[in-house]
């Protein structure tokens, strides 16, 4: 028991007094009056007995109440007990009175009736342990008695009627108190079971709702897959279309018209399956955000004019308020602004009006540029606002239910916020981060269309541009420059500072991608300061390498069922003191962060297929790390 006499009156403040308490409280100012009644038996011989035992029996119900305060387990059958000691005490006095008097004895009867009413026993035990012993101490002082009150019935119940009142009353009681003790008893008993019940109801209900949830979520994925599936499948079709036409041509006229006619659209195609790959590469991996400064403005003009060039039927309208500049990657930024209005344009179903507002926000001593795009569209029901942003949530039948997870990824990244709205909301000169008023049409009693809505931390427009050596996440990937920046002239002129042409070594398995990448560096205005050569095996690689002694090497990870993997040919690499720098290609995800990079033994990575805007980036970042490294020497 821990007690410390500084905190006694906070616990009696803080703690309710129960009825055992009650019951010593009483105990201890009954006895008052006895302890000083029993002064008038000072000239009796068992005097002391008698005021030694009522001073005692004070003092204990007063420490009892105490302690059982402060100790609760204690107080299960104190009472009970207590009021036994009580009935044996009296007894004895009894006992001890002048054999002819019975005052002593018949107070008796009061202690009697104590047992039976403070008892916490089932009737049985009760009678077995409380009850006769209680009859028989109380018969016990009968035996110093003098004879005469045993003549008849009558006379002794005459003289001893309040002990035997109180022992057949006692019994009515202490039955009653016993089915009372049964009835709590049981009563906690259901509660318990009830609690136990409920709990296991609750746990029930919460697996239920977990296994639901799960094959929602299962169900979502299924769905979101098959349609990826579908959607991943239309350039293939495309492309198998156009095959058998241009095997089915009769002439070489026939055969550019249809490659005029029909390979746009397989390219497009193709553009749009490595987006919808690439948006499931990041919406699952870890994003990492350039800090560039970044013209809202000629963004989403280059976003409307790629999205809706040429279709008439969705009309733009756009409002440019902001003076700030966004801080962050343009092409992520850009995916942010085309997954909205390719959302906007599948919710309008190829037809309405997008409004895009820009305005600057102030908050918190913080800046932010805020974009607002407005679709005609049906409104969107309150139900379902916070869980559009969702992965693999999506209202239409046709969706992913990826485009708008990846939004609300990329704004995060940044350091920004996205959120969605029904009706149509105001630009104007908002500028300390309030709510935007409504201006919706509220003549057919509910908010039109849906207004997506983001903010990116931004800077004042006041830097000067320069050439930027960063290494970005999976979808980017490559050492890139500000977008203000021809980086193609900038390219060619480091290219031709170089005492030799730059030597570009393509491993992959794939004898079609090799040759794809090969015309495609040679279809780029610096392929004359390129000399590049390509390996299918690791042994070809391994021996390109010490003979070619390339600066570059894009090393495909995946060599084929019968090699060892472009990982384990990077490990081999190095090991032999290769120094060119290597760059992964894959379809898969690598963590484009140097450490992880420096782990693996690689410099960059870039995503399948590639492009030449990439392989320009990479070999700017080469060749600035070069010039770098030159000057250190020097």
């Amino acid at each position: 028991m821990e007690l410390a006499v500084g905190r006694l009156p906070t616990a009696l403040n803080k703690r309710r007094w129960p009825s055992t308490q009650i019951f010593f409280a009483i105990a201890a100012v009954g006895w008052v009056p006895f302890v000083l009644s029993a002064m008038n038996y000072r000239n009796e011989s068992w005097f002391p007995w008698l005021i030694s035992g009522r001073v005692l029996f004070l003092a204990g119900a007063v420490c009892l109440a105490v302690l059982t305060y402060f100790v609760p387990r204690l107080s299960k059958h104190s009472e009970l007990a207590y009021s036994m000691a009580c009935l044996a005490l009296q007894a004895s006095i009894g006992a001890l009175e002048n054999p002819a008097e019975v005052d002593f004895y018949n107070f008796t009867s009061v202690f009697i009736l104590m047992t039976a009413v403070f008892t916490r026993l089932d009737f049985s035990q009760w009678l077995k342990f409380s009850y006769l012993p209680a009859v028989v101490i109380t018969g016990f002082p009968l035996v110093f008695k003098d004879a005469r009150f045993f003549q008849s019935v009558g006379s002794f119940v005459d003289t001893f009627s309040a002990v035997v009142a109180s022992l057949f009353v006692g019994l009515l009681i202490g039955h009653t108190t016993c089915r009372r003790n049964e009835l709590l008893a049981e009563n906690k008993k259901l509660q318990n079971d009830l609690t136990k019940e409920r709990d296991h109801q609750k746990e029930i209900i919460e697996i239920q709702a977990k296994e639901l949830s799960e094959s929602r979520v299962l169900a979502e994925i299924a769905r979101a897959t098959q349609m990826l599936a579908h959607d991943v499948r239309k350039p293939f079709s495309a492309l198998n279309l156009t095959l058998s036409h241009l095997l089915g041509a009769r002439s070489p006229e026939q055969v550019a018209e249809i490659a005029k006619e029909s390979l746009p659209e397989v390219k497009e195609a193709l553009v749009q399956a490595d987006e919808l790959i690439q948006d499931v590469l990041d919406v699952t991996s870890e994003i990492k955000t350039k800090k560039e400064k970044v013209s809202i403005e000629d963004l989403i003009r280059e976003c409307v004019q790629r999205l809706f060039r040429g279709n008439p039927e969705i009309q733009i309208q756009t409002e440019f308020e902001h003076k700030l500049m966004m801080i962050g990657s343009a092409k992520k930024l850009k995916r942010v602004v085309t997954n909205i209005l390719t959302n906007a344009e599948e919710a309008m179903q190829s037809e309405g009006l997008i409004r895009i507002t820009t305005h600057d926000v102030f908050r918190n001593g913080e800046k932010f540029v805020r974009v607002s795009i407005w679709n005609s569209g049906p409104a969107l029901p309150a139900e379902h606002r916070n869980d559009i942003f969702e992965l693999y949530h999506t209202g239409k039948s046709g969706g992913h239910g990826i485009g708008l997870a990846i939004v609300k990824k990329f704004v995060n990244a940044h350091g920004g916020r996205v959120w969605c709205e029904s009706g149509r909301v105001s630009g104007g000169n908002n500028t300390n981060g309030d709510s935007i008023s409504w201006s919706a049409d509220r003549a057919i009693g509910a908010p039109k269309g849906v207004t997506f809505s983001f903010e990116i931390p931004a800077v004042e427009e006041s830097a000067d541009s320069a050439h930027e050596l960063i290494l970005d996440s999976h979808n980017e990937n490559a050492y890139e420059v500000e977008n203000d920046v021809d980086y193609e002239n900038s390219l060619i002129s480091l290219l031709a500072a170089r005492d030799s042409k730059l030597k570009i070594l393509v491993v992959d398995d794939e004898r079609l991608y090799r040759e794809s990448a090969v015309q495609l560096i040679k279809w780029e205005s610096y392929s004359r300061y390129l000399e590049v050569r390509t390996a299918s095996s690791a042994e070809e690689t391994r021996s390109s390498v010490n003979d070619f002694n390339p600066d570059l090497i894009l090393l495909d990870v995946d060599l084929g069922s019968h090699e060892i993997s472009g990982l384990d040919l990077l490990k081999q690499l190095r090991t032999n003191g290769c120094n060119s720098t290597i760059c992964l290609h894959s379809n898969r995800y690598f963590d484009p962060r140097p450490e992880s990079l420096r782990a693996l033994g690689a410099d960059a990575v870039l995503p399948k297929p590639i492009w030449g805007g990439d392989l320009g980036r990479l070999v700017i970042g080469l060749q600035i790390a070069e010039r770098n490294e030159a000057t250190t020497r020097s």
